[in-house]
């Protein structure tokens, strides 16, 4: 465990020693009153009393790895197995660095919201290994705290319940149960967990849903999918499902995305040769794997929060590749075979580590790009002839900066297929709504109001930018009455 600490640290150093900015407010210290409870996350001012309310550095990304590497134990408790300690590292390491995190990490401000959400799905699916009345309501209940940390943590817990399904199956007969020679009872064994699972969650979200109908602003809580079109949400999700395995992303490329998906598809095949003598085993397993990578977009099977495809809604794949490798690593346990599997699994982990600090430096340098271009803005504002400091303006950006992150991961020919997220791949530090923000950071002597008065659309019509070329040009900053206007684009 003080090894995977060790690798998470390194992993998302620059997370840990620089205080990136990400483009919503800054959030700099304090959150705000009631943090996601309008989005229907009301555990997240619960959470808030864990860092302060506010947003601490080295304590976020902390407490989000203190919740993964909890999250890696109580998973692997749950197998109820003896795994040799590099299958466990293997394991861990994955769902630690995996650059779906990178998400997670870059919203700083809520970063233990996403990793506790994971924690919490864990747990849930721990309780569930075992079919009772008991487990069955006390998973319930963390399935309500789940939800109403982070909705798409259902991902997450459907991942983890239909990978319980497929270790079951592999499984010798008898090995853990003395009426596991007759069909049924192997059936009972393999299956009646995911029951329970599917039972607690409907449970679950039926309180959950219930939960957020008091809240004061539910506007942006989960909205439950049109099920007048249901076969063809289905069809949509379940082609994206499988689609995802395939594609590659900004911090996803080629060589990566080749070893996770050769790292599930021989831990499908590892899965059918342990079962082969086992006809119920066997048929399991061709159910589960499917059910697998259908599970890691639960979320959009309900309900539709955005890009199918973005990071921060696909937490179930971190821990289907994890499954992956421990299911390898654990299988093959001598010989060329066992060197193979480990030789993938410290690929896949090794170019993950990398993935995560390249994207690192590029939000970083991005950071010193648009502090240094709102810089120059602010400094032309300060030094027109009709600027007045006692006057308190509107200021309008019309038009986005440069997309600087996008040009530095695509240089040298890097391209994808699907954004990882959009605010981390093509957003700035202020992404227009909290220009004035950016200002006050860099010591502005400008007086703005806050709440924008009139659109970028508006100025356009107006007819304001007819004749002026956008920045650096000198005529692309320019005040009209109480307007500071920036024709950027």
């Amino acid at each position: 465990m003080l090894l995977l600490l060790a690798l998470g640290v390194f992993s998302y150093f620059i997370f840990y020693t620089q205080f990136l900015l990400d483009n919503h407010a800054f959030r700099m210290p304090w959150l705000a009153e009631n943090e996601q409870v309008q989005n229907g996350r009301w555990m997240g001012p619960v959470i808030g009393w864990l860092h302060y309310g506010a947003n601490v550095p080295v304590v976020m990304p902390g407490l989000s790895l203190a919740a993964a590497l909890a999250s890696v134990f109580i998973i692997i408790r749950s197998y109820g197995s003896d795994f040799q300690r590099d299958s466990l590292f293997i394991f861990g390491a994955i769902i630690i660095v995996c650059p779906i995190n990178l998400a997670f990490y870059y919203y700083g401000f809520m970063s233990p919201i996403f990793f506790i959400a994971n924690l919490l799905a864990c747990v849930a699916a721990a309780l569930l290994t075992q079919f009772s009345i008991r487990r069955l309501v006390s998973a319930s209940i963390v399935v309500v705290f789940m939800l109403a940390t982070y909705q798409a943590a259902i991902g997450a817990l459907a991942v983890l319940v239909v990978t319980g399904v497929i270790w079951r199956a592999c499984e010798s007969p008898g090995s853990k149960s003395d009426d596991a020679g007759s069909v049924l009872s192997q059936i009972v064994r393999v299956w009646s967990p995911a029951l329970g699972a599917f039972v607690a969650t409907t449970i679950g979200l039926m309180i959950y849903l219930w939960t957020i109908q008091y809240l004061p602003d539910n506007g942006k809580a989960i909205d439950l999918a049109d099920f007048g079109a249901l076969v063809e949400r289905i069809r949509e999700v379940s082609f994206a499902a499988f689609r995802h395995l395939i594609i590659t992303q900004p911090d996803i490329l080629n060589a990566l995305n080749v070893g996770f998906g050769i790292l599930v598809a021989l831990a499908a095949f590892t899965s059918l040769v342990a079962a082969r003598e086992n006809a119920v085993g066997v048929i399991s397993l061709v159910l589960a794997w499917p059910f697998a990578i259908l599970a890691s977009k639960a979320i959009f099977y309900i309900s539709d929060p955005g890009n199918i495809y973005q990071y921060r809604y696909n937490s179930g794949l971190i821990y289907l590749y994890g499954f992956a490798g421990l299911l390898v690593s654990h299988h093959f346990r001598a010989g060329l075979a066992r060197i193979a599997a480990v030789g993938l699994s410290a690929f896949v982990i090794v170019v993950s580590v990398q993935a995560d600090l390249v994207r690192q430096h590029v939000l970083m340098r991005g950071q010193e790009r648009d502090l240094s271009t709102f810089n120059r803005i602010l400094y032309r504002i300060e030094t027109l002839e009709n600027f007045d400091p006692s006057v308190r303006y509107d200021l309008i950006r019309v038009g986005a900066l440069p997309r600087y992150r996008l040009q530095l991961l695509r240089s040298r020919g890097r391209n994808w297929d699907e954004l990882g997220d959009g605010h981390m791949d093509y957003g700035e530090i202020s992404d227009i709504w909290v220009d004035d923000h950016v200002f006050g950071l860099l010591g502005s002597s400008v007086r703005l109001t806050y709440g924008r008065k009139q659109s970028a659309a508006e100025i356009v019509e107006e007819g304001l930018l007819d004749e002026r070329e956008p920045w650096p040009s000198p005529s692309s900053v320019f005040i009209d009455g109480e307007r500071i206007i920036v024709y950027v684009d």
